[in-house]
């Protein structure tokens, strides 16, 4: 892993601080990161706000998000007992932070979110207004996919 540029909204570069992917004496500012892998590249926005912070820049066998550097995880599964059908969705609404995905909940009960970042979220599918089913689902982050197989007896 490299850490291709840490760029401060001056303009200076601090990439030469890193080592081994960690970074050290990093000034109080903004920074725009760029760190890249054999397969993996990321980069983001943040913010150093003490002159003792440290940095950390790691990979894991995760999707990473290029606009913010988050590190999502595929959420798919399927919900027995329900046959979806042309107005059937799923939606991950978060319990902490204000993330939302939706899905359309196939004939056979399979839903496939896509990438969605690590947090703690509600699962609800609904049938035009009626709700279908409601779970509470921790996703974290790298932990591969997700796969959530839901038998009819959940079901609110």
């Amino acid at each position: 892993m490299s850490i291709d540029s840490f760029v401060d909204s001056r303009g200076n570069e601090f990439a030469n601080r890193f080592k081994n992917g960690v970074g050290k004496g990093i000034p109080i500012g903004s920074y725009t990161l760029a760190a890249s892998s054999s397969q993996l590249r990321a980069g983001f926005r943040l913010e150093v706000s003490s002159s003792d912070t440290w940095f950390s820049i790691g990979f894991e066998s995760a999707q990473i998000e290029s606009d913010t550097g988050r590190i999502v995880t595929p959420v798919r599964g399927q919900i027995k007992g329900i046959q979806g059908t042309d107005d059937t969705r799923c939606l991950l609404s978060g319990v902490y932070f204000d993330l939302r995905y939706g899905t359309a909940l196939r004939k056979d009960g399979r839903f496939d979110f896509g990438y969605v970042a690590p947090s703690e979220y509600t699962l609800a599918c609904f049938a035009a207004s009626r709700l279908l089913f409601l779970q509470y689902v921790r996703i974290e982050g790298g932990q591969g996919s997700l796969e959530l197989n839901v038998p009819s007896s959940s079901r609110p």
